[in-house]
């Protein structure tokens, strides 16, 4: 599929708003900083998580969740 600059921009809006929502969850519920991930493969969230680093108390929680995928 080909998309042009703007419909790839409000594709994008649309998962930095999820990235934004894990990362309010996040400090919410006292699980981690104010960090949230979304990786996207052809249009399609394949992982979202916010930042452990807080709770598990490991430094390399985000970069785990990353290398997972």
């Amino acid at each position: 599929m080909i998309m042009n600059s703007k419909m790839a921009g409000k594709e994008d809006e649309k998962f930095m708003r999820i990235a934004i929502r894990l990362s309010e969850q996040n400090v919410k519920n006292a699980l981690g900083g104010p960090f949230g991930a979304v990786i996207v493969r052809n249009g399609k969230v394949i992982a979202k998580s916010g930042n452990k680093v807080t709770t598990t108390l490991d430094p390399t929680a985000m970069l785990r969740f990353l290398q997972s995928v």
